[in-house]
C-alpha cells in the first residue's frame, strides 16, 4: 500500500526529511504534495523527487487539504505555526509527523496533545537532540549532581 506524503513547509530541512524518506528501502513512499508559500522553494525541492510528476505545489495548507490525497503531513515550518498546522491536519484525518520545538508554550502542547487524543491519528516529534552525545553527558552530568 503507498504512503501518501504532503510535505509542509520547503525550506533547508526539507530536503534532509527528503533525502531521509527516499533512502527508507522496501517501502511505498510517495510525495502527492509540496506547500509552501515560496513557489521557488516548492519547486526547487519539487525537482528533487524522484516522481515528481505525482506531485502538487500548494501555497496554503487549506488548498492542500482541499485539492490533494495524502496520509502523512511532515510538517517543517516556522515554530509558531507548528501549533496550528498540525492541529489542521489532525482535524482532516492526517497522521503528523512534527518537527521541533511542538510548540514555543506550554498551552500550546497542551492544546495539540488534545486534539491529537481526540482523533485516531499518530503524531510524532521529531526530537533527535536527545541522542546527540553533548547532551548525553550533561544529562549525565545533571543526573549525579
Amino acid at each position: 500500500e503507498m504512503i501518501r506524503v504532503c510535505m509542509i513547509g520547503c525550506g533547508a530541512i526539507a530536503r534532509q526529511h527528503l533525502k531521509a524518506l527516499q533512502s527508507i528501502k522496501d517501502t511505498h513512499i510517495i510525495v502527492t504534495s509540496l506547500v509552501d508559500p515560496n513557489e521557488t522553494a516548492a519547486r526547487s525541492l519539487k525537482e528533487l523527487l524522484h516522481q515528481d510528476d505525482h506531485c502538487k505545489i500548494f501555497s496554503t495548507l487549506e488548498d492542500a487539504n482541499k485539492y490533494s490525497s495524502y496520509d502523512v503531513a511532515l510538517i517543517m515550518v516556522p515554530h509558531d505555526l507548528h501549533v496550528q498546522y498540525a492541529i489542521q491536519c489532525l482535524q482532516s484525518g492526517k497522521h503528523v509527523f512534527l518537527e521541533k520545538p511542538v510548540s514555543h508554550t506550554i498551552e500550546g502542547c497542551i492544546e495539540l496533545m488534545k486534539a491529537a487524543e481526540s482523533t485516531d491519528k499518530v503524531i510524532m516529534i521529531a526530537e533527535n537532540a536527545r541522542f546527540w552525545p553533548e547532551v548525553c553527558s550533561l544529562l549525565f552530568i545533571w543526573c549525579q549532581r
